[in-house]
């Protein structure tokens, strides 16, 4: 799997027009994919930490202070 990897990076790398105008967009969508990407990680770690493995380790405020 490693080797197809590979093999397409170096085809993207020798094929310079095609790889190279991916370096030359604008610095304001340069900035728009960064923040969306950051957007999508967040909230995806935040699901994964409010219901997936490490939500078992939280702890609820309120029901420790039931009366």
């Amino acid at each position: 799997m490693l080797t197809l990897y590979t093999i397409i990076l170096i085809k993207l790398i020798k094929n310079k027009p095609f790889f190279w105008n991916y370096l030359k967009m604008e610095t304001a969508t340069l900035v728009a994919i960064f923040i969306s990407c950051s957007l999508v990680s967040f909230t995806g770690y935040a699901l994964y930490t409010a219901f997936g493995q490490p939500s078992k380790e939280l702890r609820d405020p309120f029901e420790e202070h039931e009366d």
